[in-house]
């Protein structure tokens, strides 16, 4: 585990200086699409989303582990690395995306194509520094990777989900450059991917009857609507 950062009076581990940053990356570069494309948006649209994106990450979690409302909203504001949900990040900065643009009747299809590679890449930064922090929930393995946490060695599935949704930034930055449709439904292949693999590498994930994971079988099922919606704008395109 690194240790705690001294920024005045802050102290602060390095998993959370890298999420500042990745935050930082992540309004910088997307107001900047917004601009390219032509989206003058408020500054109060990016703090509503980030506040929405780290709730949604902190309640999933604090919902799977059945927290007692007595600690539920002390809990929920707590910056603690092996408490955050990618899934429940994405989910709750989804919300957000779609009450602002329903305030400003915009299209959210348009607006999640814009912030999904600074969002990817964010992602991948953020779980960089959960990996270097050392913080880990993957399961028992002790190859030349692995990760010592809970009294032993573990798959570092921070290190899989930075690779993975660096790819899937490449995916969509490719896919872009190559102007193809369903700018959206690109983005979220590259998400449903991430929850496929990772998920079988994670030590905590919710499992149904025969070791089913749940995770797994609802990434499967968004992965496979959105490649049928891509392939089905590709024939369209093509007409």
């Amino acid at each position: 585990m690194m240790p705690l950062i001294s920024i005045g009076p802050l102290r602060m581990s390095t998993a959370g200086l890298v999420t500042l940053a990745a935050v930082a990356l992540w309004w910088c570069w997307s107001e900047r699409r917004f601009i390219a494309r032509g989206v003058l948006l408020p500054d109060w649209v990016f703090g509503v989303v980030i506040v929405a994106t780290w709730l949604g990450a902190r309640l999933w979690v604090l919902i799977e582990s059945a927290t007692p409302l007595d600690v539920f909203v002390p809990q929920l504001l707590a910056v603690r690395t092996l408490d955050f949900s990618w899934s429940g990040a994405f989910v709750g900065g989804l919300f957000a995306l779609y009450w602002s643009a329903k305030r400003m009747h915009a299209r959210l299809y348009t607006w999640v194509e814009i912030i999904s590679v600074p969002t990817l890449v964010a992602f991948s930064l953020g779980a960089f520094g959960s990996f270097w922090s050392g913080a880990d929930v993957g399961r028992l393995w002790d190859g030349p990777l692995s990760v010592y946490m809970v009294g032993a060695y573990r798959h570092p599935v921070q290190l899989y989900d930075m690779l993975l949704f660096g790819l899937g930034a490449c995916w969509c930055v490719w896919a872009e450059r190559q102007h193809l449709l369903g700018g959206w439904w690109h983005f979220v292949i590259a998400l449903a991917s991430n929850l496929l693999v990772v998920a079988s590498f994670r030590a905590d994930v919710a499992l149904l009857n025969g070791g089913i994971v749940v995770v797994q079988l609802g990434a499967l099922l968004l992965l496979i609507v959105a490649v049928e919606r891509v392939m089905m704008l590709q024939r369209q395109q093509a007409r």
